[in-house]
This record gives C-alpha cells, structure tokens and sequence, in this order.
C-alpha cells in the first residue's frame, strides 16, 4: 500500500490520501499509516468520487492533500480530535495549488451565489477562500458532511480547507481561526458566516 498510486478518482491517489511527513519520521507508524482498514479505503474513494473529484473539475486546477486519513496513532500525534473523520477516510484537509486566479475557473463555478452569500466581497477571496465558498455554497450537491474555513486570520482566507463525505450527511459549516477567537463557530450558510465576520 504504501506510496500506492492506486487511483480513488481521475485526480487523486491512495498516496496523496494518507501521506504524511510526520508518519515518514517513524517506520513503525508509517507502517501502521500505510495499512489503512478496507472499510477506510472505501469511504476514501466515495470522499475521492463523490467530493474532492467534483471540487476539482469544477476549478479546472489541482486541489492538494495536506492530511486524508490517518490511522489513530498519527491522529493522536499530530492533535487531531477524538473520533476524527480523518481516521475513518473521510475527511482531507485541502488547498488549491498555487497559481489559480478566477479567471482560470470561472466556468461551472457558482459566482452569482458566492457573489450574494459574501455580500459582493468575493474580492477579499483568496484561493483556498473561493475553494471554501464553492464547498459551503453547493454543500449539497457535493454530498458534503462537513466544510471547515480553517486557520486563516479572516474570513475568506483560510489557511485550508477541511471537507468531509460520510454517512451522516449533517451539511455543517464551520469556521476556526483568528477571526472567530480560535474556537470553532458554526453557521447555517456561507452568507450567515460572511455576515458574523463582519461583526
């Protein structure tokens, strides 16, 4: 399994989904980090096909992994929370590619929506901030459980992205970084989180 280039979808990998440089450093984790359960491998493809490869051909731009799964061990290691999705395959922390700007994906992109759920802010919008406004604003058509705005110091420009696809299919919108004091605040839609941000 390990470095597996075993494809989940069209863009992305078995590898990508449980690298992780603080598995590398320890060959007993990386061994235990590379054996992913089949019940885990699964719910990675569905979160692969019906989430992330979606995402991605709606931008028209690589979408990076920074974490996919991690076995307990590496969950517990890196602060992760107990009962994270990341154990169970579920979830990815993501981030656009450097080099994407609107105009090289404009097409399929939900622009009126984000456009009006921002209240006409889409200018303050970094990258990783259009990735989470496309997330949150077709959170169900994407079959997201969860869209988490992470570790940015505004709103609009998190640092990454955590999506999730799982069984429970709660639609949560939540934020956590400077702007919201450090705690997790969770809201009933993109245009109710702009709004508290202003706050």
């Amino acid at each position: 399994m390990a470095g597996s280039p075993e494809r989940l979808s069209a863009h992305f990998t078995v590898a990508e989904m449980i690298e992780s440089g603080t598995a590398r450093r320890d060959p007993g984790l990386w061994r235990r980090q590379c054996a992913p359960p089949a019940e885990v491998e699964k719910a990675m493809r569905r979160l692969a096909v019906n989430t992330l490869q979606p995402l991605r051909d709606l931008f028209g731009w690589p979408i990076l992994v920074n974490s996919g799964y991690r076995c307990m061990e590496l969950n517990r290691r890196v602060g992760g929370v107990s009962g994270s999705q990341h154990c169970r395959g579920e979830a990815a922390d993501i981030r656009l590619a450097a080099g994407w700007t609107i105009d090289r994906g404009q097409e399929g992109l939900p622009l009126e929506r984000v456009f009006d759920d921002t209240g006409g802010r889409v200018e303050s919008l970094t990258p990783n901030g259009w990735l989470f406004a496309v997330a949150a604003a077709l959170i169900e058509q994407l079959d997201v459980d969860q869209v988490i705005h992470e570790h940015g110091d505004r709103f609009g420009a998190p640092a990454w992205v955590h999506i999730s696809h799982g069984p429970r299919r709660r639609r949560n919108l939540l934020a956590i970084g400077d702007w919201t004091g450090g705690v997790y605040r969770s809201c009933a839609s993109l245009a109710d989180m702009a709004r508290d941000a202003e706050r």
